[in-house]
């Protein structure tokens, strides 16, 4: 939902980046302005549904906004929690944005630590994603009896459908070793068998002590990760280069359009197109350097 990209924006972060959301922001007027437009879209979509689904990853960074809007819209919440093993997920994002893998591990961490802060107290069941994929049927059958949910269709009636639709072979990326990364390996180590043992029904007594500690030590980490500041770095570069490459396009719109001067239309521009395509060249080299 574009909604979720403003809000973290207004938060001062964005969906890949690690930076923690102050929980003072939720308390605020813009996060109240966000919640709103939840509820008007719940109003909007599901007034008449009795059941209804929502999955966005970002929901995990912004669990606080989605709370207060499903009381206010009068829902009893359910939440399940995929768990997918890190190195999986930064397999997936290399391949799909060429992010850097400790980068991907850093927002692996920061997406589950999160929810999982958030929706303690909830009615909610951890689902790991690898046994999900190979035996659906016991999955869904430990859902229902973790979340007390009923089924719009039986699961014999939905078994030919959900076979077509959970297929193994479309899995692309399967996870190893949490310890693949170096820089972030301590962290993956203690925090990826905690959720895999939460998937399990086998969470240890002081897991969420735990947890908490590890989410701790991330808000401390977040702003000093190195690939963080890489990635950083390179949106600015970017939006450099969508202002230059703007100014050239508004510049040849008023030269065609008036027939006027540059000097005239008081618009600064580059000095030749061999500028921009020279700004284009750099740029794809320093987000190369991410890779």
């Amino acid at each position: 939902m574009p909604l979720h990209n403003r809000a973290l924006r207004e938060a001062g972060t964005r969906w890949d980046d690690g930076s923690p959301v102050a929980e003072s922001w939720f308390q605020g007027p813009r996060a109240r302005d966000f919640t709103n437009e939840i509820a008007a879209f719940l109003q909007r979509e599901f007034a008449k549904e009795s059941r209804f689904v929502i999955k966005d990853p970002r929901i995990c960074r912004l669990m606080p906004l989605w709370l207060q809007a499903l009381a206010r819209f009068g829902a009893k919440v359910s939440v399940i929690l995929p768990l997918r093993h890190p190195d999986a997920v930064a397999a997936s994002l290399w391949q799909r944005d060429g992010m850097p893998r400790s980068t991907a591990h850093l927002l692996w961490l920061r997406y589950v630590l999160d929810a999982e802060s958030w929706t303690r107290g909830l009615n909610r069941a951890f689902v790991a994603y690898d046994r999900l994929i190979l035996d659906w049927r016991a999955e869904q059958a430990r859902m229902s009896g973790r979340l007390g949910i009923a089924w719009p269709r039986d699961v014999a009636s939905a078994a030919e459908d959900i076979d077509r639709f959970v297929n193994p072979g479309l899995r692309h990326h399967v996870g190893g070793e949490a310890a693949s990364s170096p820089s972030m390996s301590g962290y993956l180590c203690e925090a990826w068998p905690l959720f895999a043992a939460m998937a399990a029904d086998g969470a240890p007594p002081d897991v969420e002590m735990r947890l908490d500690a590890l989410r701790e030590r991330l808000d401390g980490l977040s702003e000093s990760h190195p690939s963080l500041h890489w990635r950083r770095a390179a949106f600015s570069q970017v939006g450099r280069l969508w202002s230059r490459m703007r100014q050239w396009r508004l510049h040849t719109t008023v030269l065609r359009s008036e027939g006027s001067q540059l000097s005239g239309a008081g618009v600064r521009a580059p000095r030749d197109p061999a500028e921009a395509k020279a700004d284009c060249r750099q740029t794809r080299e320093f987000i190369g350097k991410l890779r």
